[in-house]
């Protein structure tokens, strides 16, 4: 003997509004995040990745820039 049991319901899919600045078309991201970078941010950026490179624990395919701004 079988039993069948009623079909489960599915909670509403979440459809709350997207946090602000997603879609504005001149959303910059915070200063400091890849992509809005301070020239001074960025010579600070280059001269940590030199040192890496130069004391041989740079490791390409793990340290891009935004895993050394993290």
């Amino acid at each position: 003997m079988s039993s069948t049991t009623p079909a489960m319901e599915l909670p509403a899919a979440n459809s709350s509004p997207m946090p602000p600045g997603v879609t504005d078309p001149n959303y910059q991201p915070p200063p400091g995040r890849l992509g809005n970078l301070t020239v001074i941010m960025q010579h600070a950026l280059q001269k940590l990745k030199q040192e890496l490179i130069a004391d041989g624990v740079f490791v390409e395919e793990r340290m891009n820039d935004a895993a050394l701004l993290r």
